[in-house]
């Protein structure tokens, strides 16, 4: 038996693939103590693909991030925390981007965020909508109490990711 995490790679899959031929009683287990089952359910629902995304936060001028701890627990850190870093430089040719996170609980990307919004777990799909109007809004059909988060959100020039914990499960949609 082969017991490993859920398996993004297609190199990988592919010598998981060898190995189960060249060793036919193979059995290959996969086992995530957080589960992405939400976010390929999610990505299923809106592209009609079932897979986990990948993120460039280096390009990105703007980070929106909803319960993602992206830096320390979530999907890829080490990766994701190079790139963030790249991207986080001052002097930077594209300047630097912005990060505001949505969460919670204090994460260690939470404490590096331009701007870090606390919401109550309960309340998290109503501000995802409300900050998707809001964006886009009028001035006075604006519902997000921080101001900060929107003005960054819309004075951005390049797409932003928006980034959102991995278990949120049918809480979303």
């Amino acid at each position: 038996m082969l017991l490993t995490g859920t398996i993004v790679s297609p190199a990988t899959r592919s010598i998981i693939g060898k190995w189960r031929e060249r060793y036919r009683g193979l059995r290959h287990v996969t086992y995530d103590s957080v589960s992405c089952a939400a976010m390929r359910d999610a990505n299923r629902a809106s592209f009609g693909i079932a897979s986990i995304p990948h993120y460039r936060f280096d390009r990105a001028s703007l980070v929106v991030s909803f319960a993602a701890d992206f830096l320390g627990t979530w999907l890829s850190p080490v990766e994701f925390a190079r790139q963030y870093t790249a991207a986080r430089q001052p002097r930077a040719a594209a300047g630097m981007s912005q990060h505001v996170q949505f969460e919670a609980a204090l994460t260690l990307t939470g404490a590096n965020a331009d701007v870090r919004v606390p919401v109550d777990p309960s309340t998290e799909a109503v501000v995802a909508a409300e900050l998707s109007v809001d964006c886009w809004a009028t001035p006075r059909r604006r519902t997000i109490s921080s101001g900060r988060a929107r003005q960054s959100m819309r004075s951005s020039s390049i797409g932003w990711p928006i980034s959102c914990g991995s278990s949120a499960g049918d809480r979303w949609w």
